[in-house]
C-alpha cells in the first residue's frame, strides 16, 4: 500500500496481485523482428545485411540482443526508470529480458552478468545504477552471478546522447577499467555478458568489452532492455 507496484509502460498503479506491464501497455510493446542486424539485433531496411554501426567491426565487435525497441512508451519508461526514481521497473525489465531472450542466455553455458558502470558522482546524484538493478533482477531467472565489482567507470564523460556517432567512442576512451583480481574469480571458463538499459550505436558496450578483454575475457556479449531503431 505504501509502495504500490506500477506498470512500467504507463506508470499507473497496478491492482493488487498484478505485476509487469498492464493489459493496455503489453500490446504496445515492440520487439526487434524481421530483418535485423546479425551483430546487435537492430531492425534494418530490407536492403541492408548489417547496420552501419556494426559494419567494419565484425571481427572484434560484441554480439548481443535486446528485448524491446526504444520507441513509443518505452522511451518514457526508460526516462522514468533512470531519472524519475522508478527503480522498481528493473524487475519487470528483467522478467521481459528472460521472456524474450531465454534461448540467448541459456546457450552461453557458464557466464557472469556485468552491468555497465556509472561514474561515482553520477551514482550518488541518481541514487542507483540502473544497469546494476537489471543485472541483479535477471539473476533470479538465469542464475548467472551478477558482478558489479568487476568493471568500473574511472573517467567522467559527457552524456552519450548529446554526441554525434563519431564523438561517442572518443568520449569513452579509457573510461572503463576492469579489476584483474576480481576477474580471476571468473577466469578461465566464464563468458561475460554486459548488461545495460539502452543500446544505440554500441559505443558504450564496445568500450566496456575492450576493458574486459584486456584482463582475459575472450567471449564477451551484451544484453539490453531496449535497442534504438534509427540506422
Amino acid at each position: 500500500m505504501i509502495f504500490p507496484e506500477r506498470c512500467p509502460g504507463c506508470d499507473r498503479v497496478h491492482k493488487v496481485g498484478h505485476h509487469g506491464f498492464c493489459d493496455k501497455c503489453e500490446p504496445l510493446i515492440r520487439i526487434p523482428q524481421g530483418n535485423v542486424c546479425p551483430y546487435c539485433g537492430k531492425p534494418l531496411p530490407e536492403e541492408l545485411l548489417c547496420c552501419p554501426d556494426c559494419r567494419g567491426r565484425e571481427e572484434d565487435g560484441v554480439i548481443g540482443q535486446s528485448a524491446m525497441l526504444y520507441s513509443g512508451m518505452m522511451r518514457d519508461s526508460i526516462a522514468r526508470f533512470k531519472a524519475g526514481h522508478r527503480a522498481e521497473y528493473a524487475q519487470t525489465y528483467a522478467e521481459y529480458l528472460w521472456k524474450t531472450q531465454r534461448d540467448f542466455l541459456e546457450q552461453m553455458g557458464d557466464a557472469v552478468l556485468i552491468p555497465v558502470p556509472m561514474y561515482d558522482k553520477k551514482v550518488r546524484k541518481r541514487g542507483y545504477n540502473q544497469a546494476e538493478l537489471i543485472a541483479a533482477a535477471l539473476t533470479k531467472y538465469c542464475h548467472y552471478p551478477a558482478e558489479k565489482r568487476l568493471l568500473r567507470k574511472i573517467k567522467e564523460t559527457k552524456a552519450q546522447k548529446s554526441l554525434a556517432k563519431r564523438e561517442r567512442m572518443a568520449n569513452l576512451e579509457d573510461a572503463f577499467w576492469c579489476d584483474p583480481e576480481v576477474a580471476m574469480l571468473y577466469l578461465p571458463g566464464k563468458c561475460a555478458i554486459i548488461i545495460d538499459d539502452i543500446y544505440t550505436t554500441g559505443a558504450t558496450v564496445q568500450a566496456c568489452a575492450r576493458a574486459l578483454r584486456r584482463v582475459g575475457f575472450t567471449e564477451v556479449y551484451f544484453l539490453c532492455v531496449c535497442i534504438g531503431v534509427k540506422v
